[in-house]
């Protein structure tokens, strides 16, 4: 047991050192052109300090979007054998991601119509995950806490549509902002329920192992609420409006999927804001090792999560 929590703790510690490292420095050379002598005077200055307000805003909301399907999921052996449902601890995976072409496809009707309009989306995110949580924590049955997880699983997906669709409004560095904290969502939230169950179990004692074990989950997802106030805050204070909105017409038009420049001395076929063209090698020797390296951080991710679960059901079983 000591050395299962030893290992969380580690990949935890990692974990925040590598995704802080990231906001810092890859933050500060893709927004500010690591190359330009003023970038120092652009941190300082109220755009700069806008930018990062901003980037912690959309990681918060990446984070915070997934964090109770990732602590759902790292619960999904203990609620099910908390409601005498061991053997069907699968389907909670299962329902977590059932309904999300659905929501998915929902929002991208929103954001069509362009309605309701964006903060309206937000606030109904909240109060989905709301709504999950309380519905998980309170279940008296195994289906009826699937249908719960159905409307977790369907926040978390309509959460990210949303944010992704949003983003348009921004430049496109956000979106490493967000994605940051999809990624760090996994790692947190298994770590917090592990938190929320040892403080669980202290508190919890007497009656039967379901009974004990329902207990610990309600004690893991009532802690986990106040999450949506922080989410509420990300988008409502922190973030700040884009200057302008997102209009196609301001754009060039393109032509074979590519931005036509019509500036003399340049390469026709090159895209606009690269100052040459890369080589078809070239450019599939760089997306090889892009998708190598995002291989690499999804299998470490997937193991992190696995060990972290296998970590969970090791402290509940033996402080039960």
């Amino acid at each position: 047991l000591i050395s299962h929590t030893l290992v969380v703790v580690v990949l935890f510690v990692v974990v925040v050192v590598v995704v802080v490292f990231r906001c810092v420095w890859f933050g500060v050379c893709d927004h500010t052109a690591y190359d330009n002598p003023k970038a120092m005077l652009f941190l300082k200055s109220r755009e700069g300090r806008t930018f990062y307000a901003n980037w912690v805003a959309f990681f918060l909301l990446g984070t915070i979007n997934n964090l109770s399907y990732v602590i759902v999921n790292s619960s999904a052996k203990v609620l099910a054998t908390s409601l005498n449902a061991a053997n069907l601890f699968p389907l909670v995976t299962f329902a977590n991601v059932a309904l999300g072409l659905f929501a998915k496809g929902g929002s991208a009707v929103m954001t069509a119509t362009n309605y309701p309009r964006y903060w309206e989306r937000f606030y109904l995110n909240g109060l989905l995950m709301i709504i999950g949580l309380l519905g998980v924590a309170f279940a008296p049955q195994f289906w009826i806490a699937l249908m719960a997880i159905l409307v977790v699983g369907c926040s978390s997906s309509f959460g990210e549509s949303v944010t992704l669709g949003y983003l348009r409004y921004y430049p496109k560095e956000f979106v490493s902002a967000w994605s940051s904290g999809t990624g760090f969502a996994g790692i947190l939230g298994a770590a917090l329920y592990i938190m929320f169950t040892c403080v669980a179990v202290n508190e919890v004692s007497g009656g039967s192992v379901t009974a004990e074990l329902k207990a610990i989950n309600q004690i893991a997802y009532f802690c986990t609420l106040p999450a949506v106030l922080v989410y509420w805050f990300a988008y409502f204070v922190l973030l700040k409006s884009p200057a302008k909105e997102f209009t196609f017409e301001e754009h060039e038009p393109l032509l074979n999927g590519v931005q036509q420049d019509s500036a003399p001395g340049r390469r026709e076929g090159c895209i606009k804001p690269r100052s040459y063209c890369m080589s078809q090698m070239h450019r599939i020797l760089r997306c090889t090792k892009l998708v190598l390296w995002l291989t690499f951080n999804v299998c470490v991710c997937v193991r992190a999560c696995v060990r972290v679960r296998a970590c969970v059901c090791a402290c509940v079983c033996a402080c039960v």
